[in-house]
């Protein structure tokens, strides 16, 4: 009795594809008599170049079996959404078709946050960019949170679009003011894909540029000398990060007594300022040549000197 064809079509391989070369595989079987026709389309578009087609060889069934092989490149198989391999027997047609987004396997996101420019800060605006790239299928849902709170306000998303490489990428942007972005501790962006959910933060510390600290030191006032009272005040500011050590010197000799420093505390440049004090009697004071504020950050020591002689 007449049997009408079945067919398995088989994609490229994975390890094909990286020697540029993809072959696709029609297995056609069961079928009675023993002649068919074959033809391969493109997205409904016959593809004529290519094609190789076995002779029909007889099954242990009695039934017969052929195969059909279509040899294309890598570029060529990413480029279209469906491959069909179409058999024609005893004037009925059969077809199937395999499609090279149904051979993509899952693929996450990866994130890079990109904080915003030193430039566009100057302009009292901030933008951050979330990057996510290399993600299949090609939908994801983005969300911006400050100090894990969601934002919705100045969020914009790109439509996720095709790399080369058959996945997918899209950008997500969260505008603010500058004074927004210095005001919180982290931002983050959070994509969620598939049921899955990945993150990266970034926060305004982490992208303000180490800066050393400036000195001014301060005599004690006349008034003061005439009350038998001393105190020299190192002011040290536009240090960050915020932490630094103070010593104090009389003639090259560490200082202990009679110190007091101040916690660092955050100026408006988002750098740092503190003070310390060095209290004295007048005639402390007036024994010595000369009296220094050595301050160390981040490994590296700045000092200066002041002589009561100068101030005479």
């Amino acid at each position: 009795p007449k049997a009408s064809p079945s067919l398995t079509v088989f994609s490229p391989s994975s390890d094909e594809l990286q020697t540029n070369k993809a072959t696709l595989v029609c297995l056609i079987n069961d079928f009675y008599p023993g002649a068919v026709t074959v033809a391969w389309k493109a997205d409904s578009t016959t593809i004529s170049q290519g094609v190789e087609t076995t002779q029909p060889s007889k099954q242990t069934n009695n039934k017969y079996m052929a195969s059909s092989y279509l040899t294309i490149t890598p570029d060529k198989w990413k480029s279209h959404k469906s491959f069909s391999c179409q058999v024609t027997h005893e004037g009925n047609t059969v077809e199937k078709s395999v499609s090279p987004s149904g051979c993509q396997p899952k693929a996450g996101p990866s994130l890079t946050l990109f904080p915003p420019s030193s430039e566009e800060l100057q302009s009292n605006k901030a933008t951050l960019v979330c990057l996510i790239n290399n993600f299949y299928p090609g939908a994801v849902t983005v969300n911006w949170k400050k100090d894990g709170t969601k934002v919705t306000q100045g969020v914009q998303n790109t439509q996720p679009s095709k790399q080369t490489n058959n996945k997918y990428m899209a950008s997500s942007y969260l505008t603010l003011t500058a004074d927004e972005w210095k005001s919180h501790n982290s931002f983050t962006c959070q994509v969620t894909h598939e049921g899955s959910t990945v993150e990266k933060s970034v926060s305004p510390a982490q992208c303000q540029p180490k800066a050393g600290p400036s000195l001014t030191l301060f005599p004690p006032s006349s008034e003061e000398l005439q009350s038998n009272k001393a105190t020299l005040v190192c002011l040290i500011n536009n240090f960050y990060p915020g932490a630094v050590t103070v010593n104090w010197k009389k003639d090259g000799t560490k200082v202990t007594q009679g110190v007091q420093n101040t916690q660092p505390s955050k100026q408006t440049n988002n750098k740092y300022m503190a003070s310390s004090y060095l209290t004295l009697t007048a005639d402390e004071w007036k024994s010595h040549n000369s009296f220094t504020c050595q301050v160390t950050h981040e490994g590296s020591t700045v000092e200066k000197s002041v002589s009561p002689a100068q101030c005479s």
